[in-house]
């Protein structure tokens, strides 16, 4: 099903995931970048409980929210799934400094 998925997608990945195993994560990223509009965001330092991450880790959460507001994939293909590929970020929708 997920090869198929033509919209937009964000696999935010943490550093260390004692719940879903390397080989799992690599299986959804292959089938993302398969036809999706597709960026993976690895979080190094991250573990499991990405929620509680973002609402301790700012810039983190910044980037997160960059990355789900970007303009979809123009230019280099966001999808390879790439470990450690660099996420693009459009600061045109969504300005990292404004708080609600």
């Amino acid at each position: 099903m997920l090869r198929t998925y033509r919209g937009r997608a964000v696999l935010a990945v943490p550093g260390t995931d004692s719940v879903i195993p390397a080989e799992v994560t690599a299986s959804v990223a292959a089938a993302l970048a398969a036809n999706a509009s597709f960026t993976r965001l690895d979080l190094p330092r991250a573990e499991h409980r990405l929620g509680l991450w973002f609402r301790d880790h700012a810039e983190d959460r910044r980037r997160f929210v960059d990355v789900v507001l970007a303009d979809g994939a123009q230019g280099p293909p966001f999808g390879s799934g790439r470990p450690g590929e660099a996420a693009p970020f459009d600061r045109r929708r969504h300005d990292p400094n404004d708080r609600p």
